[in-house]
């Protein structure tokens, strides 16, 4: 079976799941599930896998980094 999936960037995606945002902010998996549920990182629920806009992801380390 061929596999024709295209792998693109993390950040040339529009949403990524809980590691690839873990890996964005260089934070634990952890930290990605405690700030989606306590609303400092914004998530959607798509079926059981939460997932986390790459823009929301780029806000945060901009406005932590000020």
């Amino acid at each position: 079976m061929i596999n024709n999936h295209v792998r693109l960037d993390p950040m040339d995606r529009i949403m990524v799941g809980v590691k690839e945002a873990a890996a964005l902010l260089s934070v634990s998996s952890r930290t990605i599930h405690r700030m989606a549920k306590n609303g400092t990182l914004p998530s959607v629920l798509l079926e059981r896998r939460r997932v986390f806009s790459v823009d929301a992801l780029k806000n945060l380390s901009t406005n932590h980094a000020k």
